[in-house]
């Protein structure tokens, strides 16, 4: 049985998106300079000042690439807050909103504030989460819905030892691991 690309795959491996923009200081500014004298030199005006402390146009230059880095920079987050690899947090929780699934609650606080599970391991049933829609019972629909199952399952490993057959291995999150026969049932049932 071939294993399911979302539990092997190291998103860390994947290039930086296309679609970030660099954010060197350097070259915006030298790129802001240039421009100010093209459009000085075709307007008929020698800008050979950049140099003196007294230079406004130049400070302007400054002050207007220090808020495009800004501008770079949100729009960066922007791009990394709709991609699986890079979401956290209430953006990753909007991206798992596409499948129908939200955060585990995996125990609660002292004061009754529920615990929700972390980042990585819910991004985890967010990338298994389309292998669920199939009916065939795919190794990610199995470990998507063992996953769902209670909110004591820590991890599940899913294999076939033979055609027809499925083996589900449940890892509970209390105690040393070993999922207590309730647990057992629960991921069974589902």
């Amino acid at each position: 049985m071939i294993r399911y690309s979302a539990v092997t795959l190291d998103l860390s491996r994947f290039p930086p998106p296309l679609a970030l923009r660099d954010m060197d200081w350097g070259r915006i500014y030298s790129e802001r300079l240039e421009r100010l004298k093209a459009v000085l030199d075709a307007k008929g005006f020698d800008y050979s000042v950049e140099m003196l402390v007294t230079d406004t146009a130049g400070w302007v230059q400054h002050g207007d690439a220090e808020r495009e880095m800004l501008v770079i920079g949100a729009v960066n987050d922007a791009v990394r807050a709709v991609m699986p690899a890079f979401a956290m947090d209430a953006d990753l929780d909007h991206l798992a909103l596409l499948y129908g699934i939200t955060r585990r609650v995996i125990g609660h606080k002292d004061d009754g504030t529920p615990i929700l599970e972390g980042n990585d391991e819910f991004r985890r049933q967010v990338l298994l989460a389309p292998e669920a829609f199939s009916t065939a019972g795919t190794p990610g629909g199995y470990m998507f819905w063992a996953l769902r199952a209670d909110p004591r399952v820590l991890n599940v490993d899913v294999w076939s030892p033979a055609p027809g057959e499925v083996t589900v291995a449940v890892q509970s999150r209390e105690g040393d691991g070993l999922a207590p026969t309730d647990l057992v049932a629960a991921v069974r049932g589902q």
